[in-house]
C-alpha cells in the first residue's frame, strides 16, 4: 500500500493544482457554451415558428386555390352544358331550315318540271294537229276557215 500512497498523493496533488488553474477557463467554457446553446435553441424554435407560419400560409392558399379550381370545373361543366345544349337546338333549327328549303325547292322544280312538261305536250300536240289538219284538209275546207275567220274578225271590229 506505501507503493500506491505516493502515487495518489501525486495525482491528489496535480488534482487539486489542475481544479484550482483551470476553474475559472472551465466555468468561463461551460457558462460560453452553454450561452450558445441557448442561442442555438432559440433561433431553432424561431426558424421552426417561422416555418410553421410559412406552412400555414401555403397550406391556406393551396386550399384556396383547390376552391377555386373546383369553380373554375364547375363553371366550365356548366359553360359546357350550355353550348351544347345551344349547338343541339341551332342544329335542329338548320335541319329544319334545310328540309323547308328543300321541299320548297323541290317543289319548284316540280312546278317548273310541270310547266315544261306541259308546254311541251301541248306543242308537240298543236304540232301534230297541225300536221293531221294539213294532211286531211282540202281546198274547199281551207276556203270554209278563210271565210269563217274573216267574218269573226269583222263582227269583232
Amino acid at each position: 500500500m506505501e507503493t500506491l500512497f505516493a502515487p495518489s498523493f501525486n495525482l491528489l496533488i496535480l488534482l487539486a493544482f489542475m481544479a484550482y488553474k483551470l476553474n475559472k477557463p472551465v466555468k468561463e467554457f461551460v457558462s460560453l457554451r452553454h450561452k450558445t446553446i441557448r442561442e442555438e435553441i432559440q433561433s431553432v424554435r424561431h426558424e421552426i415558428q417561422q416555418a410553421r407560419e410559412k406552412y400555414d400560409e401555403f397550406s391556406s392558399k393551396l386550399k384556396a386555390i383547390d376552391a377555386e379550381v373546383a369553380t373554375m370545373r364547375g363553371q366550365t361543366q356548366q359553360e359546357v352544358a350550355g353550348l351544347k345544349q345551344r349547338i343541339q337546338s341551332e342544329s335542329r333549327r338548320l335541319s329544319l331550315n334545310i328540309i323547308s328549303d328543300a321541299k320548297a325547292s323541290a317543289e319548284g322544280l316540280y312546278l317548273e318540271l310541270k310547266g315544261q312538261l306541259y308546254s311541251e305536250l301541248s306543242a308537240q300536240v298543236l304540232d301534230r294537229a297541225e300536221l293531221l289538219l294539213r294532211d286531211k284538209l282540202t281546198g274547199d275546207d281551207r276556203m270554209i276557215i278563210r271565210s269563217d275567220f274573216s267574218r269573226q274578225l269583222e263582227a269583232i271590229q
